[in-house]
């Protein structure tokens, strides 16, 4: 799936995570992205990212990511997003968080995540 803005990515990510496709989901980050697994543990590659979001899959909740900010110089950009993860049945929210994620313009124009950290800063402050 081929992004054509920073926003797109993260759209594209909103689209994507509900059907489970890992395949199509990695088409939206570098080959060498960094994800943050979780708070504090920082991972690289398409075979870690692919890990990690398989893990926020496997919870089988109801995934609704928003783009609130972006920050964008020549081909890199900055977004910043609100994400849920609710219960399918009770709507419940079960996890919850603020994301900040780098997106860089590929040499065909299209645009893909070089760095994905849904748990925000929090985690990094505290270090």
């Amino acid at each position: 799936m081929a992004a054509n803005t920073p926003i797109e990515v993260l759209e594209g990510i909103n689209r994507l995570f509900p059907t489970g496709d890992l395949d199509k989901l990695l088409t939206l980050y570098d080959p060498e992205a960094v994800f943050v697994a979780q708070p504090g543990v920082v991972v690289k590659g398409w075979n870690a990212v692919r890990e990690g979001l398989s893990q926020m899959i496997e919870l089988n909740l109801d995934f609704e990511l928003t783009p609130k900010k972006v920050l964008e110089f020549e081909d890199t950009a900055l977004v910043i997003s609100k994400w849920t993860m609710k219960d399918p049945l009770s709507g419940e929210v079960r996890v919850q968080g603020q994301s900040s994620d780098v997106v860089r313009r590929q040499p065909d124009g299209t645009w893909v995540l070089i760095i994905d950290n849904p748990h925000g800063l929090e985690w990094a402050l505290q270090a």
